[in-house]
């Protein structure tokens, strides 16, 4: 997945279905589903093959699987025998659908920092961050301490200090990082160590640069050496841009730079660290200039894709099944560890999707029931570059290989691997009223426990068709602690669990391939997903973010529509706006509408500026809380990262 997943969504517990239920739901839609039973053969069991599939995506040679390895592309060879053997034919592009993605950033030639009559070297002295913005800076240099603002705990780097066209000095994470009585949370980094939210706070004061640096004592004797080494550049998109340059330096740089001033790192953090208030100054007479340079990099990746023909009357007619094979490589920006430079080999996120996917095609290819059977084609999907955007499922969408007025429905798979206590989640399911039926239906032969709702939005590849009037699922077995860490490794995973959901999968597909009249599509306004307006947060907006606009860098956040009754919808916003202000600070991403609305409570009026076409416009919206306008409260994200990154 795209997004830290503890979703916020109105569950609606099935249960084990019973007699009565099967019943009702052998009328789905006026006709009786088709049944069959699906028969092991010489590739062994169901758990057999999610075991091969799953396990094969995730091993080490396929260097998790991010976008520009090696591995990649090798998931993408193993996927396409995998689909030919299943018995899944070639679509007019054949088993791949190629596409040019972005894979990050790199240094160009224009990076530079000095001082005074010193030159600073790349890669040894300095380094831009990933998510910096590029352009030149000048100006004298100001210490801001830690470079935060946390009102709520009455801390402020900021205070009376004036870095207007100014280059600020701050350190990273977060004052009393070891101590667990501190009140910014010393047992693990509050969102005010988030380098990200310094750049914002910088940004917003008035600062030409931020420059960091990595405090004197947050690594024992140890590993002094690996926290001195300057981090390696990384990025999650281009309209992730700070809005200012962001580099950081060396040690040995920073202090020579307060060493101007007759002061030492080592005493300055001490003294924050003891009684956690500011120390920020200006360095007199220290004037420092650069240069950040970053370029775009992109790489060309495929879609896997294989068909099912339809037949007779249903043939034009699509179902499609997906799952995102890709997944964060070492890691980086997306990792809940990204400091750890380890292979992330995603297990359940997502080879435990593409297993099942695999496992449900192979049996629905191999049991075609009556032949004269009319049926929909069944177009199975295994999307890359997930991670860094729906960049596959936008890309499949925009150019659609069977006709998307011709797809009834779209069923998503992402992160399927952690059956617990028979738990199924299916969100989405208010996308269309028949779901529960066709769920309940084929969740007792599974012993299957099914919690269905929301709509159709959230941060995975059923978004796109959702947004394109498409009636989506999307199976889900529940967040955990290994989520977008080295530690979701094959070993977590549930393979008769999988194997039980690609048996479940394989009959709802068949229902859908078979009954005559399609789901019927609802625009829902359930709100079950964060989005990147904060929710668990306090404050909520009530927006839905369009996440295909992630791909484009026109700054502000572009919406797919608004909760109807939320403060949005109550603003006057609609879908299409692009929020570029709010609380009358600049608003360039996600990044930026989630500090803003983390700085404001339930209740307060905040100003909003949205173009729409070609005008400008300002309105108003009263802040709500979450829980009271939504089906339930939302989960906390990870600190460091809005939910659609």
């Amino acid at each position: 997945m795209s997004a830290p997943r503890n979703p916020s969504w109105s569950p609606r517990a099935t249960g084990r279905v019973g007699s009565a239920a099967i019943l009702v739901g052998l009328s789905f839609l006026g006709c009786p589903p088709v049944f069959w039973t699906p028969t092991p053969d010489r590739t062994g069991t169901h758990s057999d093959c999610f075991a091969h599939v799953a396990g094969t995506l995730a091993s080490d040679d396929m260097q998790g699987r991010g976008i520009g390895t090696r591995g990649l592309e090798r998931a993408a060879d193993f996927l396409v025998e995998q689909f030919r053997a299943a018995g899944l034919e070639p679509t007019a592009v054949g088993y791949r659908q190629d596409f040019r993605a972005i894979t990050g950033v790199e240094p160009g030639p224009g990076n530079a920092l000095g001082w005074d009559d010193e030159t600073a070297k790349l890669g040894r002295d300095f380094t831009p961050l990933g998510f910096s913005s590029s352009g030149h800076f000048r100006g004298s240099l100001v210490f801001a301490g830690y470079g935060t603002r946390a009102d709520e705990i009455g801390y402020d780097d900021y205070e009376d200090l004036d870095v207007q066209g100014k280059v600020v000095l701050a350190w990273r994470y977060e004052p009393g990082e070891r101590d667990a009585a501190s009140p910014f949370d010393g047992k693990r980094p509050s969102r005010w160590s988030d380098l990200r939210y310094k750049a914002h706070v910088a940004r917003e004061a008035g600062a030409s640069a931020l420059i960091l640096v990595a405090p004197p004592e947050t690594a024992g004797a140890a590993d002094a050496e690996s926290e001195e080494r300057l981090p390696l550049i990384r990025a999650a998109g281009p309209l992730s841009e700070a809005g200012l340059p962001v580099l950081q330096v060396s040690r040995r740089i920073a202090d020579t730079w307060l060493r101007h001033a007759g002061r030492r790192a080592r005493e300055l953090h001490a003294e924050i660290d003891a009684d956690y208030v500011p120390r920020s100054f200006e360095v007199a007479g220290l004037e420092i200039s650069g240069s950040v340079d970053l370029k775009v990099t992109e790489t060309t990746v495929a879609n896997i894709v294989g068909l099912l023909p339809g037949r007779g009357a249903l043939a034009n007619e699509t179902v499609v099944v997906g799952a995102h094979y890709d997944h964060l490589g070492f890691g980086g920006s997306g990792s809940m560890e990204p400091g750890n430079l380890a292979i992330h080999n995603g297990a359940d996120d997502n080879a435990s999707g593409v297993a099942a996917l695999v496992c449900a095609a192979r049996d629905l290819a191999r049991n075609t029931g009556d032949p004269g059977a009319e049926r929909r084609a069944l177009l199975a999907l295994a999307f890359t570059a997930e991670e860094v955007g729906l960049a596959g499922s936008t890309w499949y969408v925009r150019h659609p290989l069977r006709a998307l007025d011709g797809t009834v429905a779209m069923v998503n798979l992402d992160m399927v691997g952690r059956l617990r206590e028979d738990r199924l989640l299916v969100l989405g399911t208010d996308s269309a009223p028949e779901w529960p039926q066709i769920l309940n239906r084929h969740a007792r032969p599974q012993g299957l426990v099914i919690e269905s709702g929301g709509d159709g939005y959230g941060p995975s590849d059923q978004l796109p068709f959702y947004q394109r009037g498409i009636p989506v699922a999307h199976l889900f077995t529940g967040s955990h602690l290994e989520y977008h860490t080295p530690q979701d490794d094959i070993e977590t995973l549930n393979p008769a669990g999988g194997a039980r959901i690609a048996a479940f999968l394989a009959r709802i597909l068949s229902d859908l391939m078979h009954v005559p009249q399609g789901p019927t599509y609802t625009a829902a306004t359930s709100g079950p997903f964060h989005l990147g307006d904060t929710r668990g947060y306090g404050s909520y907006l009530g927006t839905i973010p369009d996440m295909s606009a992630m791909l484009r860098s026109e700054g502000g956040v572009k919406l797919a529509g608004v909760r109807e009754g939320g403060p949005a919808h109550r603003a006057g916003l609609r879908g299409g706006d692009r929020i570029v202000s709010m609380a009358g600070v600049q608003v360039r991403n996600l990044y930026d509408m989630t500090f803003v609305l983390r700085e404001h409570r339930p209740g307060e009026v905040i100003e909003i500026e949205a173009v729409r076409g070609a005008d400008l416009l300002t309105t108003s919206a009263t802040l709500g809380r979450r829980g009271a306008e939504s089906p339930a409260p939302d989960s906390p994200s990870h600190p460091s990262e809005p939910a659609p990154d």
